[in-house]
């Protein structure tokens, strides 16, 4: 799925929530199988979290030494836009 969609999946999941509000909202396909897994077999999924997220969540591309985003935000596509920290903090 491509970012695009991925992200108006998630848009059209927040708009339905404002007519219908939930404490949590899951998104994705598999989400449900691993918060089952994570309530049901604990033991089980604190032995497969970490050698699953190498395997599939984390990318393989390595990256160069770099300052980080923790003092400065990274600017470009995926940097963050607008007032939001106002609006948060306010």
């Amino acid at each position: 799925m491509s970012s695009y969609a991925a992200g108006k999946w998630a848009v059209h999941a927040l708009v339905r929530a404002l007519d219908r509000p939930r404490r949590e909202i899951s998104l994705g396909l598999t989400n449900p199988v691993i918060v089952l897994g994570f309530r049901a077999l604990p033991a089980v999924f604190g032995v497969l979290v970490t050698p699953l997220m190498r395997l599939l969540g984390q990318s393989r591309r390595r990256v160069g030494p770099h300052p980080g985003n923790v003092l400065e935000p990274v600017p470009g596509e995926r940097a963050v836009h607008g007032d939001w920290p106002r609006r948060i903090f306010n």
